[in-house]
């Protein structure tokens, strides 16, 4: 469940948060997950930071068969261009690991480390997934 706090927080922090390695998420689906319904919260004043906030999601770390299913199909990323490249990136980084080092994920984070043992603070739930951040002092 994504509450109230979670969809008021202001883009500054929701990119904080996206971008942290101390996010504990069980896959990035979570992330993803949260992220557009942080969007969709706001569409009018948030969908224009849809392609920054999918920047943060670390594509890379999902199979091909979720980024066509799960995150490509989605409407509002199959009506954003930048989405679209972003996703054509990530799909020809899979697909392609003998030109991986050719092929530039453009902001993409590729860190897998999210640290699950050191996270608290910010706890979200999405199905049976927990997402939590651990609040900088």
């Amino acid at each position: 469940y994504l509450g109230e706090e979670f969809l008021e927080i202001p883009l500054p922090k929701i990119k904080a948060i996206l971008s942290s390695d101390e996010l504990n998420v069980q896959s990035e689906l979570v992330a993803f997950d949260g992220m557009l319904k942080w969007v969709k919260h706001d569409l009018k004043n948030r969908s224009e930071s849809l392609a920054e906030l999918l920047n943060l999601i670390r594509l890379n770390l999902l199979t091909v068969e979720d980024l066509i299913e799960k995150i490509e199909c989605e409407p509002l990323i199959m009506a954003n261009a930048e989405c679209n490249r972003i996703l054509h990136n990530v799909k020809n980084h899979h697909l392609m690991p003998h030109k991986r080092r050719f092929v530039k994920l453009h902001g993409v984070p590729t860190n897998s480390d999210r640290s699950p043992e050191s996270a608290s603070g910010l706890t979200l739930c999405s199905s049976a997934a927990v997402l939590t951040l651990k609040e900088s002092s």
